[in-house]
């Protein structure tokens, strides 16, 4: 009877042993996925930080919240066969006006403005629907506005030169709702920020003081983000 209880006794240790291994191999496993998942998403949208535009653009008229409203479906097929009317090559003296705007708009590209936008290079405007047309460089998207409102540039043109606006970080919670282009409310403004690549150009609803006085409610306008149609879209010619 005693061999059968300390055989038995043996066994059960046997198994515990074996389970804590299969524990270990398997917190290792979800480590190591955790760890590359992670990384991914780094690679993606880091470091993020939210633009906003209240001291470089004026006040966005209420008509371009129309574009707020229904971007929705525009940016889960925004592509050139669907969504584009037509392109037209924009003369001198129309790329000297819009030239001028930007200036107003961001004081800050004024050194590389030329950069941005070469005088030989062909610039053109792709019209789309919801009224919206973007200005492109030898195909290249750099800004966007709709029923000429204030231009918003792309982000891909804030990774390059992102100091043509001032910049707002988020809360780390915020990310994932503003990449899938919610507003930003004022909670998220107002805790510590995540430090990620900018991934949205939005327009401020509120003062900065505003923001932290009152702290509810939505305190940023979410425009374009990272992975919406437009940035998807890339390049036009």
């Amino acid at each position: 009877m005693q061999e059968d209880l300390n055989a038995t006794s043996h066994s059960t240790e046997e198994l515990i042993e074996k389970r804590q291994i299969l524990n270990s191999v398997l917190i290792q496993q979800m480590k190591s996925m955790l760890s590359r998942l992670l990384s991914k998403v780094r690679s993606i949208a880091s470091p993020f930080r939210s633009i906003s535009m209240s001291s470089s653009i004026p006040s966005m008229p209420p008509r371009v919240y129309c574009w707020r409203r229904s971007r929705r479906s525009l940016r889960a097929s925004f592509d050139d066969k669907e969504n584009v009317s037509n392109c037209i090559q924009l003369k001198t003296s129309v790329i000297k006006g819009i030239k001028n705007q930007l200036l107003e708009q961001f004081p800050d590209i004024e050194t590389w403005l030329n950069h941005i936008m070469p005088k030989k290079d062909p610039v053109k405007i792709v019209r789309c629907h919801e009224h919206i047309e973007i200005l492109t460089v030898n195909g290249e998207l750099l800004f966007f506005r709709q029923r000429e409102g204030p231009f918003y540039p792309t982000l891909r043109l804030l990774h390059k030169y992102p100091f043509i606006l001032p910049h707002q970080q988020v809360d780390k919670g915020a990310i994932k709702f503003v990449l899938s282009g919610a507003n930003i409310m004022c909670p998220g403004l107002t805790s510590p920020g995540a430090k990620l690549y900018p991934a949205a150009a939005d327009t401020a609803v509120m003062s900065a003081d505003s923001i932290e006085k009152v702290n509810k409610g939505i305190g940023i306008e979410n425009v374009h983000y990272l992975n919406d149609g437009l940035w998807h879209m890339k390049t036009y010619k």
